[in-house]
């Protein structure tokens, strides 16, 4: 051992006992040994380095491995201290950092994942009645949205105390969302269902053009929209967005991000993982997620964690492409240097264009006026601390970079 045998109280000790035991002794080597706890220092120690700004020294999932094989190792020392740990940054939610609520909300449902989604939410339940900006409102939807993207919802929900089971609607333990075009009320059903099976099968453009055209009629006759000829509704641009998927529309990549988060409103952890390839097949741009998360998706989304999610993974890409092309300036032959020279200005160009919208954007929301009646007073104070919050957070991100 490399302490002093009275450095520490003796491991597992109840934490209402600390001071009797420390003060008594069980034996001559222990009489008023420290009060302090080995387990509590371990995990104190792991929490510094799982919640480092601006990033830790390992992976995340590092911390997260190490925290799960010491409650298994000795659950009686590790799993009490970790319990005060966890309650200690809940009850301090309000002043720690947005990007640390974010981990703290990963690790938890993690953690709890590997030892049967257990947890005292009963604790918490006086929370239920803040609003759903509350950071710990928040922090407790957020850790259930997680939980079900690792397992499934009705097992989630037979975890939880009643007054913690509505969270979960109905809608979200099903297996599959509503797909609209299969509702009998919606006036395009057939129409929908019918392009739907077209662009599902392959079809030539010229197939599915007539079914387009139909639909831009249909739309014109019940007043939906003023003119069927108008270019958002063309065939070539509809067809455009079936078959290219938007690659040419700034507009239409937004409309794709909007339409899966949509389709996705119960699950939209789902939605944002499916974003993410869409961004990786450069589907949609960086651009148009940022966009959608800040302007399209309203100003309650910054309490969520999928927003975050979309947010954080989109910057770092950026600011990962940057950097790869940067490091990869000693490698270019001269003669490759003027195109190089052109990609890394337009990778920056890219990165200075989100950092404003984001800086713009947040800096809007942080001085969130009252003409929004559908915002109650406290709802809009707490959207504003998360908007500060993320644009404390990111301007982080991009000065790391």
């Amino acid at each position: 051992c490399f302490f002093n045998p009275k450095s520490f109280i003796k491991r597992a000790t109840p934490y209402d006992r600390v001071t009797a035991v420390a003060e008594s002794g069980e034996d001559e080597e222990t009489i008023h040994c420290s009060t302090w706890k080995p387990e509590d220092v371990a995990v104190d120690a792991i929490f510094s380095q799982l919640f480092r700004l601006p990033n830790p020294v390992h992976k995340l999932v590092y911390y997260h491995s190490i925290l799960t094989e010491l409650c298994k190792l000795a659950p009686a020392a590790i799993a009490p201290s970790l319990g005060r740990a966890i309650r200690f940054m809940y009850r301090n939610l309000e002043i720690i950092d947005t990007e640390l609520i974010n981990r703290f909300v990963d690790w938890f449902s993690h953690h709890l994942s590997n030892f049967g989604y257990t947890w005292k939410w009963a604790e918490w339940s006086e929370h239920l009645n803040f609003p759903d900006v509350h950071p710990k409102k928040a922090f407790i939807l957020g850790s259930l949205e997680k939980e079900i993207r690792l397992s499934f919802a009705t097992r989630i929900k037979g975890t939880l105390p009643e007054a913690f089971k509505e969270l979960i609607s109905e809608e979200r333990e099903k297996e599959q969302p509503v797909f609209k075009f299969d509702l009998e009320d919606n006036v395009f059903k057939d129409k929908g269902k019918a392009l739907l099976i077209a662009v599902s099968d392959r079809k030539d453009e010229e197939e599915i053009e007539p079914l387009i055209v139909n639909i831009a009629e249909s739309a014109a006759e019940l007043g939906l929209v003023t003119d069927p000829s108008d270019p958002a509704l063309s065939p070539a641009t509809l067809t455009s967005h079936l078959l290219v998927i938007g690659t040419e529309h700034p507009d239409a990549r937004r409309q794709i991000v909007g339409s899966v988060l949509t389709y996705w409103k119960d699950q939209p952890g789902i939605g944002a993982n499916v974003v993410d390839k869409l961004l990786n097949y450069s589907v949609v741009t960086p651009l148009s997620v940022i966009e959608w998360v800040l302007y399209d998706a309203g100003p309650e989304a910054l309490a969520k964690t999928y927003a975050w999610e979309m947010v954080a993974t989109t910057i770092n890409k950026v600011n990962n492409r940057v950097r790869q092309i940067s490091a990869a300036r000693p490698s270019v032959a001269e003669e490759q240097l003027s195109v190089f020279e052109e990609t890394l200005r337009n990778a920056e160009a890219e990165q200075a264009q989100i950092l404003a919208e984001v800086e713009k954007r947040l800096s809007e929301l942080a001085q969130l006026k009252d003409e929004d009646d559908s915002v109650d007073v406290e709802s809009r104070a707490w959207i504003q601390w998360w908007a500060k919050g993320w644009l404390r957070a990111f301007r982080r991100m991009f000065e790391v970079r």
